[in-house]
């Protein structure tokens, strides 16, 4: 089955008025009439004291693909919210994390990339990446810790080990980390 672009809207609402205005929100879902919610967070990730709102979708599939979710971000932006999403793999609570003072709220997202290296067998990585809520934007962080971006091999053992690639391989790996602004 092919995954098609799914077309939602998305607004804030708090005791029935509307925050900002309506957004279209697209999504890529292997069964597009049946996206399903899958949990939802609220916390203030931007620290402007508005309660900001992360839900994550899940886009169906099979076997792998099953892995694949966006998350639909909503950042408050004084009296209305900007919506981002950021496609990742097999979300968890405990991809919100903490670096200290310095960013106190990080998402950590997972991509699905491959090396091919002709006449060599293709390999599979699971690539990690950073991400910050400034203002009312999503931004790649990876640079806030040396370890970003982490690849590791994906194997059909568990494995959670970095890696071991030459610089040339990481550039060539790199997920392209993408936080998509929903548009009204």
């Amino acid at each position: 089955m092919v995954a098609e672009t799914t077309h939602y809207e998305a607004q804030v609402f708090s005791r029935d008025a509307a925050l900002g205005t309506r957004v279209n929100v697209n999504v890529q879902a292997t069964m597009p009439d049946d996206v399903g919610l899958d949990d939802a967070i609220c916390h203030d990730l931007n620290r402007d004291g508005a309660t900001d709102f992360v839900v994550t979708l899940w886009g169906h599939g099979n076997g792998l693909g099953a892995s694949f979710y966006d998350r639909l971000v909503a950042l408050s932006a004084g009296d209305a919210y900007r919506f981002w999403v950021l496609p990742t793999m097999d979300p968890a609570a405990g991809d919100f994390v903490t670096f200290g003072q310095l960013e106190p709220i990080v998402l950590v997202t997972r991509d699905f990339v491959q090396l091919r290296d002709w006449p060599a067998e293709p390999r599979s990585y699971l690539a990690y990446d950073l991400w910050v809520f400034r203002g009312d934007g999503v931004v790649p962080a990876n640079s806030i810790d040396s370890r970003f971006p982490k690849f590791v091999r994906f194997t059909v053992k568990p494995n959670w080990q970095p890696a071991k690639l030459t610089d040339d391989d990481k550039r060539r790996l790199a997920s392209d980390p993408r936080a998509t602004e929903a548009i009204p």
